[in-house]
């Protein structure tokens, strides 16, 4: 249940892709290829994050770039589909849980640079913008979950499934504040919102529950 270390051979990987996939020269303002832009469609396929061993038969919930290493991609998925939760023998050491985010590099994309897991499928997530080292995300149980790159795969903290936090799928999620003064702001899919202490994710900080307004039956605009 350990990060795969990185050895020689991962760092000669990326050394190799580096100098034969990028121009170590380009300008990026500088437009198209001899300053001119005709305006055409320049987007096409150039590569595909994928593994074997861990996406098949997973869906992608939500892909997110580190703003700390730009050549770092988060990918959070969806449980195997044709394995039903209640199925899986959790006692296994082969048995892949639900939940899954791969950190995927840009400079070896052979294989994740991380793997990470859950019990829960993960919709969405994140890299900490004020901690490099750590990963938040939510899940279909109503979990919030921190993990630690330097630490094991499973979660280094979680929520727990009570009335005081969230009991249904959180779709969203936002890191506000500033470095010294920040909280985790997540939303449920019953319209509960909830403000999180990231260094003790034990019970929220605060919460609302919002409801909509019924209609005014008078017509008027």
């Amino acid at each position: 249940d350990q990060p795969r270390s990185r050895g020689l051979g991962d760092v000669y990987k990326r050394q190799v892709l580096a100098n034969t996939e990028f121009d170590v020269l380009v300008e990026y303002g500088g437009g198209a290829a001899g300053g001119v832009d005709d305006g055409s469609d320049h987007m096409s396929h150039a590569f595909d994050f994928t593994n074997e061993r861990w996406c098949t038969g997973r869906s992608v919930t939500k892909l997110t770039w580190s703003p700390n290493n730009p050549e770092l991609l988060l990918a959070c998925y969806s449980a195997p589909s044709g394995i039903p939760s209640a199925d899986v023998d959790w006692t296994s050491a082969k048995a892949d849980p639900d939940g899954l985010l791969l950190v995927w590099s840009l400079m070896n994309r052979a294989a994740p640079e991380y793997v990470f897991t859950a019990q829960s499928p993960v919709l969405t997530g994140m890299f900490h913008p004020f901690s490099p080292n750590l990963l938040l995300g939510s899940t279909y149980s109503g979990q919030i979950c921190l993990w630690d790159i330097r630490a094991r795969r499973s979660p280094i903290q979680k929520t727990q499934l009570s009335a005081a936090g969230h009991t249904h799928p959180v779709y969203s999620m936002k890191v506000v504040g500033t470095q010294n003064a920040h909280s985790l702001v997540t939303i449920s899919t019953n319209g509960k919102l909830c403000l999180w202490d990231t260094t003790q994710l034990v019970t929220p900080t605060d919460s609302i529950q919002l409801k909509m307004e019924p209609s005014s039956s008078s017509g008027a605009i």
